[in-house]
């Protein structure tokens, strides 16, 4: 898409009332929906609405697996372990790129 090959991550941290957002954002070329969609069809599993497949534990767009990717466990983990603390995660993409948004609840350690 004419971007440049070496990609950039912006992180950015909040706090909003008893929460910590924590902001991901890169200026890839956005998740492709429909080879989400394809590749869950073909592997029987349950079909979300849009970029929520990636949470799906098993779906991966990735041809071949490596060490670090492409065996569709990844990003499920990562939810796994935002729900686990009680926090929450979305994501937002599109052809400028992706934005993980996850809010987790601050607790008091006293």
């Amino acid at each position: 898409s004419g971007k440049n090959p070496k990609g950039k991550i912006n992180v950015h941290f909040k706090l909003q009332g008893d929460n910590f957002i924590i902001y991901f954002e890169d200026d890839g070329q956005g998740i492709d929906l429909e080879l989400l969609k394809k590749r869950a069809s073909e592997q029987g599993l349950e079909v979300l609405k849009g970029s929520d497949l990636i949470f799906v534990q098993g779906v991966s767009t990735k041809i071949e697996t490596s060490e670090l990717s492409g065996r569709g466990v990844g990003m499920g983990a990562v939810k796994e372990e935002v729900v686990k603390l009680g926090g929450k995660i979305k994501v937002e993409s599109d052809k400028n790129g992706t934005k993980f948004i996850i809010t987790l609840p601050i607790f008091d350690q006293l």
